[in-house]
Order: structure tokens, then C-alpha cells, then sequence
């Protein structure tokens, strides 16, 4: 089996205008700020029965994940020259400078998993997965996951009790 899938995760933009009416300043500013993210996961399983009663499962895949956050955001100072007209160019005083933002963000991951199953009762699980980020110092941008799990289907193991069912 094989199967892989890609997906826009999501793009958000948004301009706002606010505007402070109520104090001697009447202060006015303008925002502009946008989310973009695109995600991309491969996966590969792998099911087969080694014997009757041993079953492996296996799957080892990627997940790419890119996403820039942008941020534009400026204001007047001293109040309006005009009041009721909501510009920055209407600033009384020196307008500061705009505050900017971009940042960038990439996450590599890759992931791997192993299952073995005896006669339907007992499972040996283990994965591991390693993320990448673009946004931790370079010598030090990695991190690991491991995990491992057994399972016991205990009522397999039960069945000379004939009132017992799962």
C-alpha cells in the first residue's frame, strides 16, 4: 500500500483601520497582517503476515510545513490635523515608523513506525520521528521522538470462560 496526501493548510489576510474618537488625540492607525501555510505528508505502509500467527506492519513517512506570517502596521501621532478624516498622512505630529514583520517558518519532519502482532494478542509497537525547524539555531535545529508499546488482548487469553466476550 501507498498513499500520500498534500493540502494547503490555510491563508489569512486582514487590513484593519482603527480609529480613537474619544480622547483629545483622535489617534487613528492602519494594520495589515497575513498568515500563509502550506503542509505536504508522504506515506508508505507496509501490512504483511509472516506466518499464520505473526503479522508485521510498518510505515515510514515525511511532513513538510512552510508557513510566513507578515505584519504592516502603522499610526498616527498627536491626533488628526482634520478630525473625522482617518489617514495617516492627516498625522499632527512626526508619524513613527511603521513596525514590520516577517517571519518565515519551515518544518522537515520524517517518521517511521513498526508493529508486530503474535496470534492477534499480543502487539510490539515502535516509532520514532525526527522534526527539523527553521526557526532553532542551525547546530541545534533537530529534535527526536521515540516511542515503543506492547499490547495484550487479555480476553484471547481467557477463552475457556465461555461468558466472557469482547
Amino acid at each position: 500500500q501507498f498513499g500520500h496526501t498534500g493540502n494547503f493548510c490555510g491563508f489569512i489576510t486582514n487590513t484593519l483601520q482603527v480609529s480613537n474618537g474619544f480622547n483629545d488625540h483622535h489617534d487613528h492607525a492602519q494594520i495589515t497582517g497575513s498568515w500563509l501555510s502550506a503542509c505536504y505528508d508522504l506515506i508508505a505502509n507496509f501490512d504483511k503476515n509472516i506466518t499464520n500467527d505473526l503479522n508485521l506492519k510498518a510505515l515510514i513517512g515525511t511532513n513538510l510545513r512552510k508557513s510566513t506570517y507578515t505584519y504592516l502596521g502603522q499610526a498616527t501621532s498627536g491626533g488628526l490635523i482634520v478630525p473625522g478624516l482617518y489617514s495617516i498622512a492627516n498625522s499632527k505630529g512626526t508619524v513613527p515608523n511603521p513596525t514590520e514583520l516577517y517571519q518565515p517558518k519551515a518544518v522537515d519532519g520524517y517518521f517511521g513506525g513498526i508493529t508486530l502482532g503474535y496470534k492477534e494478542t499480543f502487539v510490539l509497537d515502535a516509532t520514532v520521528r525526527r522534526d527539523r525547524s527553521s526557526t532553532l539555531p542551525e547546530n541545534s535545529n533537530a529534535y527526536n521522538y521515540y516511542a515503543i508499546s506492547g499490547g495484550w488482548t487479555f480476553s484471547k487469553s481467557l477463552s475457556q470462560f465461555s461468558w466472557l466476550s469482547y
